[in-house]
């Protein structure tokens, strides 16, 4: 069957993945979080982006385990500055012997950016037809409103080898362009007060059914969605 797939992060409040090994039951959790960060780069204030999700005994747990969360400061003109950094806590899940589930704290991560909304670029017709399909990078430039800037949308990549199949790239293009134009994004950075806006790059993948290597290489840029910012600032990173 006819897929068309647009694989982009999206990470939800409390997402799921399977341990290694089907003999486990642990499970990992993906909890959203924004951090406050110092111009020293401490951590003055952890706030839960869905506290409703965050039970008091869970919030304690992931308190003592962040402690000593630390970050190299934002900075605005070479300047360190406080910043807003949109974090994620994974912890781990597994049933103990009384059959009740405990949860430990596995590791903390710079939280990619969020699409709240853009919908699958349509399949061109004539490139079913044709039976092509691929994957393309878009760059965009997008403002501290989560909004991509009009005009701004630029090809970056692509994975089309053969001749016959560079000519159909602008059907492609055009589709996600589309897509873009009403797209917003969320989780996005704040330094010295104000949110940031940059450039990202937006993997789309365009196949037919068995085009494993292309969602996997899709996979990989998704997980590393992130906002390029403007001249001038650099975003907190993690220590």
């Amino acid at each position: 069957m006819l897929k068309t797939t647009l694989l982009i992060l999206a990470a939800s409040v409390l997402s799921q993945s399977q341990a290694a090994s089907e003999a486990s039951t642990q499970k990992l959790h993906r909890i959203e979080a924004t951090a406050q960060v110092s111009a020293e780069g401490v951590v003055t204030k952890l706030e839960w982006l869905h506290v409703e999700q965050v039970s008091p005994e869970i919030d304690r747990m992931l308190r003592k385990a962040t402690a000593d969360l630390a970050f190299v400061p934002a900075t605005l003109n070479r300047k360190p500055v406080a910043s807003e950094v949109p974090i994620d806590i994974i912890v781990a899940s597994q049933p103990n012997d009384a059959g009740e589930m405990t949860l430990h704290f596995v590791a903390v991560e710079k939280a990619a950016l969020f699409v709240d909304k853009m919908l699958p670029p349509s399949y061109p017709e004539q490139l079913i037809q044709a039976g092509v399909s691929g994957m393309l990078t878009v760059e965009v430039s997008i403002d501290s409103r989560g909004r991509v800037i009009s005009g701004s949308e630029r090809l970056a990549d692509n994975t089309f080898k053969n001749i016959r199949e560079k000519r159909l790239i602008n059907a492609f293009y055009g589709a996600t362009k589309r897509t873009i134009a009403n797209a917003q994004f969320s989780r996005m950075e704040k330094v010295a007060g104000a949110k940031v806006s940059g450039k990202a790059f937006i993997p789309f993948v365009f196949c037919f059914d068995g085009c494993d290597a292309l969602k996997a290489e899709a996979k990989k840029r998704e997980s590393e969605l992130a906002l390029i910012p403007q001249d001038g600032v650099q975003l907190a990173q993690l220590r």
